[in-house]
């Protein structure tokens, strides 16, 4: 443990020591375990969905929207595939899934093409996480500074696995920002609704989380994240509730990757 420590230490001592590039490669991200499997939503011809990620490399350039990622090893994430009779497959995702930035290092998309989906016999589709999966970019062309093996190496081992202690399970927080994505998940990605519909955005959502081990702080923080995005967007600060929720889920899933930041800084 000692040894990883002072890896960490001084690993992030040297990134800090070396200047940026804007063309460098961006930030291998973490992807947050799943605690339930995340339905996609399929509209013309996309079936996706959001998931909370979380940067490893606090030194490298966050990802702009609709950058492209891949799977580490292509491992950790299993497609739950519904058959038109009922059965569910499971698919391994590397080869079918697509997994882009939503909102720099704080969440991506995920999609499968309709048209796949219906190939393969299914009518609908979810996915699963395992722990400590991570995302690799891809290539930037003309990349200046792009992820060694060694880097990636580092970020996806004693990284990855600082991360999972502090984020993946970083109690309340990490739990109220999975919960907060399920009510992301729920609205439409590109347009409003009407505020009769995310005004029952809640009661339609948070029964699916009957049953579950949730504590009550958790499930009172993306209650809040709930009541004030529904008084923003009446208000207009906002122009989709799901825009709102976004904003709420990176400050929850934001306040843990800074713990982990700061871990990785100390060497703690």
């Amino acid at each position: 443990m000692r040894a990883i420590r002072y890896l960490l230490a001084a690993t992030a001592f040297l990134l800090m020591t070396l200047g940026g590039d804007a063309r460098a490669a961006y930030q291998v991200l973490a992807l947050v375990a799943t605690a339930e499997p995340v339905s996609f939503a399929c509209v013309r011809g996309d079936c996706f969905a959001e998931l909370s990620v979380f940067c490893l490399q606090p030194l490298r350039a966050s990802p702009p929207r609709d950058a492209p990622y891949t799977l580490y090893q292509g491992r950790g994430v299993t497609l739950l595939g519904t058959t038109r009779d009922g059965r569910v497959l499971r698919i391994p995702a590397a080869d079918i899934l697509s997994i882009t930035a939503a909102r720099g290092h704080n969440a991506v998309r995920m999609s499968v093409p309709r048209a796949k989906l219906n190939a393969l016999g299914l009518r609908e589709i979810a996915v699963e996480v395992a722990e400590r999966v991570s995302l690799i970019p891809k290539p930037i062309r003309g990349d200046r500074d792009p992820q060694t093996e060694a880097d990636i190496a580092i970020a996806t081992g004693p990284y990855r696995a600082l991360g999972a202690r502090i984020v993946d399970h970083g109690g309340e927080r990490t739990v109220a920002a999975r919960l907060t994505n399920d009510m992301i998940n729920a609205l439409p990605e590109l347009w409003q609704v009407e505020s009769n519909v995310y005004a029952t955005l809640w009661d339609r959502v948070s029964p699916q989380w009957d049953g579950r081990d949730l504590s009550a702080n958790a499930v009172r923080l993306a209650r809040e994240a709930f009541e004030s995005c529904a008084a923003l967007r009446d208000r207009g600060t906002f122009s989709t509730m799901r825009q709102c929720l976004g904003a709420r889920h990176d400050q929850l899933i934001g306040e843990r990757n800074d713990a982990y930041w700061e871990a990785l800084r100390t060497g703690s």
